[in-house]
């Protein structure tokens, strides 16, 4: 391990470039570990935060949420996570407010709970596209305010359940797919009829057009003969959230987790929550041990998992991160834009 650590760091304000610079080499404390950074993914909350200042309570700051790469240290009672294995976490920076924890720096700390180690199969461009995707879906799914689905394996699904993802080819989407088809059940999703084979890939069992007028009674029509057990907005908009609570009235109501804020009102008979990430870091920890600690490894292993989706490579350094936020901004389909440290 080197002797030295640098980051990119917002400078405050808004729309400020990142700047590259030097920070801390930091020492794990109980239950963290130190992962050198190979990779690591870019979201869209990354971008908006730079935007708007949304979460950052103090300046300068390194904020990041996706990296793979190894073990360089491990803090007092990490027993699982041995130095030099190779990992993908989920930072907790837009909780904690540490930059201890942001992943846009050589090296960055994380909570061991939120870290999974990853086969020598995979590449680390492959697996950075995962890890924020992955506490979003279980956070949905999984969550007693959101869906509060079972967890794998696939026979703790009621038989004939099905569940709706809106917004198949999205990052997110593209992994809570795969993570409700782990706990058994039939998945419907939603996608252009340009990305319907690769929703189809990950799992979907049937996948609508969303740009049709008919989609709202294309997506009834598929649910015949099957208990809605909840609907998952991976998109987040007005429409989409629109779309969903029409789906829900006309199948009797049931529950909506969506990645957003909520934009429209809810009618009596449904629940809908906006759903937070890393409440399963905060809160409902029984989760992240579960599917971080436990389930994540070996569905990767298996290849139930897959890396989904491919990741889109802008370059190398921690100076084209700011180059890599404005190419996911611009927007990207069924990919995930990543940057080589």
């Amino acid at each position: 391990m080197s002797g030295h650590n640098e980051a990119s760091w917002i400078q405050g304000g808004k729309e400020h470039a990142l700047k590259v610079g030097p920070t801390e080499l930091y020492t794990p404390g109980p239950n963290e570990v130190l992962v050198n950074n190979y990779v690591v993914a870019i979201n869209p909350i990354d971008w908006k935060v730079q935007s708007t200042g949304w979460f950052i309570k103090q300046w300068p700051m390194i904020i990041g949420c996706d990296s793979a790469g190894e073990i360089a240290a491990v803090g007092k009672g990490v027993t699982r996570l041995k130095v030099g294995q190779r990992v993908i976490a989920h930072s907790p920076v837009l909780a904690t407010n540490e930059a201890k924890f942001g992943s846009f720096q050589k090296y960055s700390i994380a909570d061991e709970i939120l870290v999974a180690p990853i086969p020598d199969s995979i590449t680390f461009e492959e697996a950075t596209v995962l890890p924020s995707a992955l506490t979003t879906s279980f956070a949905g799914l999984f969550g007693q305010k959101n869906l509060r689905l079972p967890y794998p394996p696939a026979g703790n699904a009621p038989p004939g359940s099905a569940l709706l993802i809106w917004g198949g080819s999205t990052s997110i989407a593209s992994v809570a797919i795969q993570v409700a088809v782990a706990a058994g059940y039939y998945v419907l999703s939603t996608a252009s009829a340009h990305n319907m084979d690769y929703v189809k890939s990950l799992g979907a069992s049937a996948v609508l057009d969303h740009r049709k007028d008919t989609v709202v009674g294309d997506v009834v029509a598929a649910l015949e003969g099957k208990q809605l057990a909840g609907v998952y907005d991976a998109v987040g908009t007005k429409d989409s959230q629109e779309y969903c609570i029409e789906v829900l009235q006309k199948v009797g109501g049931g529950r909506l987790a969506t990645v957003l804020d909520l934009q429209v009102p809810v009618p009596e008979g449904i629940q809908a929550n906006s759903l937070f990430a890393l409440s399963i870091y905060l809160e409902e920890r029984d989760i992240s041990d579960a599917m971080w600690r436990r389930w994540t490894s070996e569905a990767l292993a298996n290849g139930s998992l897959k890396c989904k989706p491919d990741p889109l490579v802008i370059g190398t350094g921690l100076d084209k991160i700011q180059e890599a936020l404005d190419r996911s901004k611009a927007g990207v389909s069924a990919a995930k834009v990543v940057v080589k440290l």
